[in-house]
């Protein structure tokens, strides 16, 4: 790790940062309610105003056209690059947590009412995901969008079908002491999508 640039601007905390997977182009996300995008220099392109509660997540779309917030105010929007709001994503009842586009262009919010969610680019709720005791802090797509995989502060991870059927809970026993997991903040798949890969509050991934 080395530095070679650093942006600065926002007024509180930064929660979440992003990297067009075209430009190179930064964005970032702050509990100050805003979201910058910002040059591979660290230069302000854009910065993005429309959440009424911190930014918790951002992301990219497939080709970096288009981007996606999720925030305390209980919704998901998806913007252009000019910062024009394209989408709201409305339906979750407390703050949404983590956000992700699978490579066919659907949403996938996760939030700390417990759930996750599948949405239309248009805003349009799918599928909801029933199963977590505690907030959804983290969501991904598998490489291939046809699974799910969803880490809670109950202390576990979750891979579910597209239908919403679950496939595998992690751990296996949600109640074994032995082996506690920590609340589950983080979750990525490897590109081949038969490994996944949890952070927990324990200080522990796996």
């Amino acid at each position: 790790w080395e530095k070679i640039d650093e942006a600065k601007g926002h007024s509180d905390r930064i929660n979440a940062v992003a990297f067009s997977p075209k430009t190179g182009a930064m964005l970032t996300g702050s509990a100050d309610g805003t979201t910058r995008l910002l040059s591979r220099e660290g230069n302000l392109i854009r910065e993005v105003k429309g959440h009424s509660g911190a930014v918790n997540s951002v992301a990219f779309s497939l080709y970096g056209d288009t981007i996606l917030t999720g925030s305390d105010d209980s919704t998901a929007m998806m913007w252009n690059l000019k910062g024009d709001r394209l989408s709201i994503f409305k339906g979750h009842y407390d703050a949404v947590k983590s956000v992700a586009f699978s490579t066919d262009a659907i949403i996938l919010t996760g939030s700390a009412d417990g759930t996750a969610r599948l949405w239309d680019l248009n805003g349009n709720h799918i599928r909801e995901f029933y199963g977590h005791y505690g907030p959804v802090n983290a969501v991904a797509f598998s490489p291939d969008g046809k699974t799910i995989l969803t880490g809670s502060a109950d202390g576990t991870a979750r891979l579910w079908d597209y239908w919403g059927t679950l496939i595998k809970q992690f751990p296996d026993d949600e109640n074994d002491e032995t082996d506690p997991i920590g609340e589950v903040n983080s979750v990525a798949f490897l590109p081949g999508g038969k490994t996944i890969l949890t952070g927990s509050g324990n200080g522990t991934a796996r």
